[in-house]
């Protein structure tokens, strides 16, 4: 049953990968693309079908895949195959110069490096995320839902960087600034530490007005304090 199932999939895959430029530009050949995408729950199953969208040249069929694919691989913990599967993703959306499934992908990437504690990277590409949402909203419509969601989501997993980097000791967080090639000097409290990760990748990156939460109260004493964190 599931073999047969599998190849019922494959053959809608090669059916809407099939048309001008073997790429899918019309909405209802996306619609259908997105029907067969979300009707499928296992992994081995999607994976087969972002393989035949891929050799057949539907890029956005690809894309698509490669984004719920990616994130049934992250559910299960494996990380590593996720970001694999998230960066073909990102390549099919430059592809289709598709800037809300850009910012998806980057920020999907952001967060497997995350949760395997990979933070020079996490953050890096949480920050190319942020970058494309603040160059290209004066492009869009301002209540853009997707839009904003999708700076939500930048800035959450810049935060939630932080806040790993927060939570982590002095030493810990000195080696992860020796790993980001840092100059830092042994006289750099945990805040100081804190404070050059800052600068060096994300105050450079913020265009729109932005509001800093959770800074390190020794770097900014006069600011207003945590309402129950103290620090």
């Amino acid at each position: 049953m599931m073999r047969r199932f599998v190849i019922v999939l494959c053959l809608s895959a090669w059916f809407f990968s099939c048309g001008r430029n073997a790429v899918v530009t019309d909405d209802y050949a996306e619609r259908q693309v997105d029907s067969t995408v979300f009707s499928i729950h296992d992994i081995d199953s999607l994976s087969t079908v972002m393989e035949s969208y891929a050799s057949g040249g539907n890029t956005y069929g690809e894309m698509v895949a490669a984004r719920e694919l990616g994130k049934k691989l992250r559910n299960v913990s494996r990380f590593y195959d996720a970001i694999d599967v998230h960066k073909k993703g990102l390549i099919a959306a430059e592809k289709l110069r598709d800037t809300i499934q850009i910012v998806q992908a980057l920020n999907n990437i952001g967060t497997n490096y995350r949760r395997l504690a990979i933070l020079d990277e996490a953050s890096s590409y949480h920050y190319k995320a942020l970058t494309y949402c603040d160059l290209y909203s004066g492009t869009r419509n301002p209540n853009d839902r997707t839009a904003q969601k999708n700076r939500v989501v930048s800035l959450n997993g810049i935060g939630n960087v932080q806040l790993t980097l927060g939570n982590m000791d002095e030493a810990e967080i000195r080696e992860v600034c020796k790993k980001l090639g840092l100059d830092i000097d042994d006289t750099m409290g945990k805040g100081k530490l804190i404070d050059e990760i800052f600068g060096e990748f994300c105050e450079g990156t913020f265009i729109q007005p932005t509001f800093i939460t959770d800074y390190p109260v020794e770097m900014s004493p006069l600011t207003t304090m945590h309402r129950s964190k103290p620090g």
